[in-house]
């Protein structure tokens, strides 16, 4: 009789289980770009950023996947290999033989170190000793 209990238990506890998560599907009307592999979907899974060119200027657009529109970046024009930090806040790009860095939310890109070859990059949590 316990063993039965406790299966059952189990299985209940098992049903109440985080449910799987939910598929996105979606279209971006992206500027042309001639750079189509820079992008990067933001760790929090709800922004994408990506190189387009308008006017004749490569920069950064950024999209929330809740919204249809898109809106370039300030500061990152010639920009490419854009990734996001971990709390989805700034993205780290290179332009110009800089590594930069900007907030989505607006404000001057800042140079952080040159670069004269750019591969990609990543952006990992700090963490405390």
């Amino acid at each position: 009789m316990l063993v039965t209990l406790i299966a059952v238990v189990a299985i209940v506890m098992n049903s109440r289980a985080v449910p799987p998560p939910r598929e996105v599907r979606l279209d971006i009307n992206a500027p042309p770009t001639s750079d189509p592999m820079s992008f990067a979907i933001s760790p929090d899974g709800q922004k994408i950023v990506f190189a387009g060119t308008f006017g004749g200027q490569s920069s950064l657009w950024l999209r929330s996947l809740d919204s249809a529109s898109a809106r370039p970046l300030a500061g990152t024009d010639n920009a490419s290999l854009p990734f996001w930090s971990p709390d989805s806040q700034s993205v780290g790009f290179f332009a110009d033989g800089k590594l930069k860095k900007t907030d989505v939310f607006g404000g001057a890109a800042q140079i952080l170190a040159g670069t004269p070859i750019a591969r990609g990059g990543a952006w990992w949590p700090l963490r405390s000793k």
